[in-house]
């Protein structure tokens, strides 16, 4: 998947091949794209991954944030409103 290394090749101007399982960054993932809902199972640059991963927990705390707003409108329109007590 990856032709050079983004580690590497960030320092200096020639571009350096990826070392795949020579790498420490190299690394295996299996899960589902969050982009597609496709199942992932490759071998990535750590660095590729992260991207990837930064992308799905955006989705995920969007969405938890709908269901907070939504379960706070619900709550909100269970308690009858106070008014305050004239004298």
């Amino acid at each position: 998947m990856d032709k050079f290394c983004p580690r590497l090749t960030q320092n200096i101007k020639k571009p350096v091949p990826c070392q795949k399982h020579a790498c420490e960054f190299y690394t295996h993932v299996i899960g589902k794209d969050a982009q597609t809902g496709k199942d992932i199972d490759e071998w990535a640059c750590v660095d590729i991954i992260q991207m990837r991963l930064t992308i799905n927990l955006t989705q995920k705390m969007l969405q938890s944030t709908a269901s907070v707003d939504k379960v706070n409108n619900t709550i909100a329109g269970l308690s009858p409103p106070k008014v305050p007590k004239l004298n």
